[in-house]
Formats: C-alpha cells, sequence, structure tokens
C-alpha cells in the first residue's frame, strides 16, 4: 500500500515536473515565436491584437500639436519708398514677439505590424504655426518721416507685417523646428502607449 502511494505521488510530481518546465520555455520561446504561432498552443496566453480605429481615435483627441513657443525680442528695420525728405518714412522698430511651432495631427499616418507587434508612425515635419507681434512692445526708433508723410499708419501696418517675417526667421535659426519634431514625437508616443500595451512604437524617417 505504501508503495502505491510512493508510486503515485511520484507520479503527481513528475507531471508537475513537466508542466513547470513546459511553463517556463513557453515563456522563454514567447519572446522569440511570431504570436500568430503562440496564439495557437493551447493555454497559452493570447494577446489582443490592437485596432486601428483605437490608435485612431487617440490620435484625433488632438487637431494640432502645438509643441513649441518662443518669445522673442527683435528689431526690424523699414525703408519705406518715396521722395527723399517730403514723404520718405524709414525707421527701426524694436518689439516682442512669440512664434508657435509643431505639427498637423490630422495629416498623421501609421500602420500596425500585428506579427511583430509594432506601430509605424509617419509624423509630418513640424512647421511654424503662428508668428504674432505684440502691439504694446513696439517702439520706432530713427523716425524719419517728413511733414507730408500721411502714411504713418501704413507705414506702421508694413512694419508691423515685416516684423512678424522677421520673427518666424530668426525662429527657424534658433533651432525651434528640430526641437518641435523631438517633442512632436514624445507627445504622440504617450498618447499612444496607453492603448498600445504590449506594442512597440517606432517612428518612419521624414521626408
Amino acid at each position: 500500500m505504501k508503495k502505491m502511494v510512493v508510486r503515485f505521488l511520484t507520479k503527481i510530481l513528475v507531471v508537475l515536473g513537466i508542466c513547470g518546465i513546459l511553463f517556463f520555455c513557453l515563456q522563454v520561446a514567447g519572446s522569440r515565436l511570431p504570436q500568430k504561432i503562440l496564439d495557437r498552443i493551447p493555454g497559452y496566453r493570447k494577446t489582443a491584437k490592437l485596432s486601428t480605429e483605437v490608435v485612431s481615435g487617440q490620435l484625433a483627441n488632438a487637431s494640432e500639436l502645438v509643441t513649441q513657443k518662443l518669445t522673442m525680442e527683435g528689431f526690424s528695420t523699414y525703408e519705406d519708398e518715396g521722395i527723399p525728405i517730403l514723404s520718405q518714412g524709414n525707421f527701426v522698430m524694436t518689439y516682442k514677439s512669440q512664434v508657435t511651432a509643431g505639427i498637423d495631427a490630422s495629416r498623421i499616418s501609421f500602420r500596425i505590424d500585428h506579427e511583430k507587434r509594432i506601430i509605424h508612425v509617419h509624423l509630418p515635419q513640424a512647421e511654424i504655426l503662428s508668428a504674432t507681434v505684440d502691439p504694446g512692445t513696439i517702439s520706432y526708433h530713427g523716425e524719419s518721416i517728413a511733414i507730408f508723410n500721411f502714411n504713418n499708419k501704413e507705414d506702421a501696418n508694413k512694419a508691423q507685417k515685416l516684423a512678424e517675417s522677421d520673427a518666424r526667421k530668426a525662429a527657424r535659426a534658433s533651432g525651434i523646428l528640430d526641437n518641435a519634431d523631438r517633442y512632436a514625437r514624445s507627445l504622440v508616443k504617450g498618447l499612444l502607449q496607453g492603448v498600445a500595451e504590449g506594442y512597440q512604437i517606432e517612428f518612419d524617417p521624414q521626408k
């Protein structure tokens, strides 16, 4: 009787040992075998596939990702056309401006590789979205507008447009677009990580 009990317990231990070894092997192989093969193994935990609708829904949460803002102090030189002395308006304008740069989220594209469990994301290149000059900070220096120049307001409007254009150029030179590209990747990755469990997120090269 005692021998039968020992044999029975031995068989149970052997079966448990085999099951343990199989479980361990499956866990190790899990990182090497394609998911579609693992999903066919009885008893192996299947991982839900990520749908394109879920990814699209996350990206739709932001129609426009403003990723960088830059406040600058600048100056622009304005030279108007006209008859010297009588109608010429030349001056230097100093001002404060704010430039924003980012990407348009509606132009983001992606594809999902379910076998390798990778989300390939393509982001549009960042661009300058706006450049505004604060009118309250504008100062004019070296004005040479003669008594017969009745276009002061027109000169000021032209100069402000020039300042906004100069602010865009200065922002580009500062590297704002490169910073916006990097930060946009971080933002998009953050949006997707919450719904992309078990998937890697990779960004395709920008064209």
